[in-house]
């Protein structure tokens, strides 16, 4: 099986720091050379020497500041040639995946999803790369990946329990099949450093990610570095205990953040007290109609949520928080409760906790795929 190189539209020859410069115009959007040297605490001459590269290969292109004064020199920005590069990137659950095509900032453009027809190897990765396919035709740079599990090197699934696979190199095999370069990532790891790029939890230094859907996941920024990215699928405080008198999880812990908080514990918590189990997204509409007993349970889960936020701001000591994955908006009633109580558990010096929402659901995860694929391009690894 051939395999194919990760992608890199840098240029292979190129020096780190050309790559810093490509690497914050893709966060920031267009920059005058002065704010480049200021954001990266370079020099003038060495931003117009890194920055050349870039505009030469037409990576990077400049163009007059509109808002600059008429008075004086002329302002230039540096900008990145989004739109001449496309990336897909394809979230892969239990039973379905989602894919989205972007722009070189991520951007989304079009979105599709299928249902798995189950979870043998070669079955997925035909499914996934027929969706991907029918994104349209324009030619990707790259395509990313992600699962919730273990994954090496960006390419081998070290361990994916939602699909029971084990060591199955689907880079490679996946890139054979698109004959286009893939990365693969743990989708927590990934949905962080998209968050981290683009200052989506509203703090680009300091923050903690907090995922909900069909499991509960964690990602941190400290101090504009991602923490443990280079450890994926560590379980991400899912067994974090929130209360020990609990429900035991389906590895026997009591009460932990993955019976509270995540989609299918709820829904087998409402579904105990209704006499009967919930089929799926059947405990998020009955919660839309305002159900007595998913009502609830929700209820509990906001109060468990928000004993795990101030776990996470006590130790971690950050104040804001993004709360992303696909039952993210199911929290959005109840977010200022749950501020509240993490600033009242806090005892106060948390009172700056902000937790933000992050409504794009599978969208937000295939989207976070793309991201990787992106960064991955930019790094050249």
């Amino acid at each position: 099986m051939r395999i194919l190189d990760a992608p890199d539209i840098v240029g292979s020859d190129q020096p780190r720091a050309v790559r810093d410069v490509a690497t914050e115009l893709l966060a920031a959007g267009a920059l005058s050379r002065p704010e480049l040297a200021s954001r990266l605490g370079l020099s003038l001459a060495s931003i117009t020497r890194y920055a050349t590269p870039l505009l030469r290969s037409g990576l990077a292109v400049e163009r007059p500041d509109p808002e600059a004064s008429a008075i004086g020199r002329p302002v230039n920005l540096i900008d990145l040639a989004v739109d001449d590069h496309r990336f897909a990137g394809c979230k892969i659950t239990g039973g379905s995946a989602y894919a989205v095509l972007t722009d070189l900032r991520g951007t989304v453009i079009r979105s599709e999803s299928t249902a798995l027809p189950g979870h043998g190897v070669a079955d997925v990765r035909a499914r996934v790369a027929a969706l991907i396919r029918s994104l349209g035709p324009a030619p990707l740079t790259a395509v990313g990946v992600t699962v919730g599990g273990r994954v090496d090197d960006g390419r081998v699934i070290v361990d994916a329990p939602f699909l029971g696979w084990h060591g199955v190199d689907f880079a490679a095999q996946l890139a054979a099949e698109l004959e286009t370069p893939v990365v693969v990532d743990n989708d927590v790891v990934a949905l962080t450093s998209a968050a981290r790029l683009f200052g989506a939890a509203g703090h680009p230094d300091d923050f903690a990610v907090i995922t909900v859907g069909a499991g509960v996941g964690y990602g941190l920024v400290v101090g504009g570095r991602q923490v443990g990215a280079g450890r994926p699928g560590m379980d991400g405080g899912a067994h974090v205990t929130l209360d020990p008198a609990g429900p035991a999880c389906e590895r026997g812990h009591p009460g932990c953040a993955s019976v509270w908080v995540s989609v299918p514990g709820m829904s087998t918590r409402a579904g105990e007290l209704l006499g009967r189990p919930l089929a799926e997204g059947e405990f998020e509409r009955l919660v839309v109609a305002g159900d007595v007993a998913c009502t609830a349970v929700l209820a509990d889960a906001a109060r468990a949520l928000a004993r795990w936020l101030s776990l996470v701001a006590d130790i971690a000591m950050v104040d804001a928080f993004l709360l992303s994955g696909e039952g993210a908006e199911l929290f959005a009633p109840r977010i200022g409760e749950i501020t509240r109580e993490v600033r009242a558990r806090a005892g106060g010096e948390r009172a700056e906790a902000v937790i933000t929402i992050d409504g794009s659901g599978f969208e937000g995860w295939a989207r976070a795929a793309a991201v990787a694929a992106i960064r991955a391009a930019l790094r050249g690894a």
